[in-house]
Formats: structure tokens, C-alpha cells, sequence
């Protein structure tokens, strides 16, 4: 993911998501890890018709997203649990 469309968007204050039609995720539990350290998110579940039927966003808390790094991304507690790495890079 180009970092410039992460900072254009301002994904840093106004969130991530894992967005879902069939999956309730809101009640699910959200982790984010750069190279095995856990980061500190806050997470709230999203209306529906915003998107998917199902959603929850994350904010980084006291982290900005950097390029360079690849962030893992977990949810848990759901039927279906979601895991995926989401590597930042600079596009000159």
C-alpha cells in the first residue's frame, strides 16, 4: 500500500476497517503488530449502510502508520476470524 494514499486519506485519525456482509465483526476484537509488537488501537463498531452490512474501525493510538513496515492485522472472536498484513511503502 503507497503511503501517500494512507496520509492523503488520513487513515491515522480516521481509521481502518474490516468491513464484512455476512460476518458480524463488530463485536469482534481487533490487533494490529509491526514486526511482532503489538500496537495500541481503539476500535468501535460501524453503523450499517456506510459500507458493508458489518464494520468495525480501528485508529492507530500513538503510532502513525510509516513506510517500511508491514502491519498485521487480526480479528478475533468472530465466526470467521480475519487475519491480513498490509506492507507500507513510499512511492517517490
Amino acid at each position: 500500500m503507497p503511503l501517500d494514499a494512507l496520509t492523503t486519506t488520513d487513515v491515522d485519525s480516521s481509521g481502518w476497517t474490516v468491513q464484512s456482509d455476512t460476518v458480524n465483526v463488530n463485536a469482534g476484537t481487533v490487533t494490529v503488530t509491526d514486526a511482532g509488537q503489538a500496537l495500541a488501537v481503539t476500535s468501535a463498531a460501524l453503523p450499517a449502510g456506510y459500507g458493508s452490512r458489518y464494520a468495525i474501525r480501528f485508529v492507530p493510538s500513538g503510532w502513525q502508520t510509516q513506510a517500511g513496515h508491514s502491519y498485521t492485522v487480526s480479528l478475533s472472536g468472530t465466526s470467521s476470524p480475519v487475519t491480513y498484513t498490509v506492507e507500507v511503502v513510499d512511492c517517490p
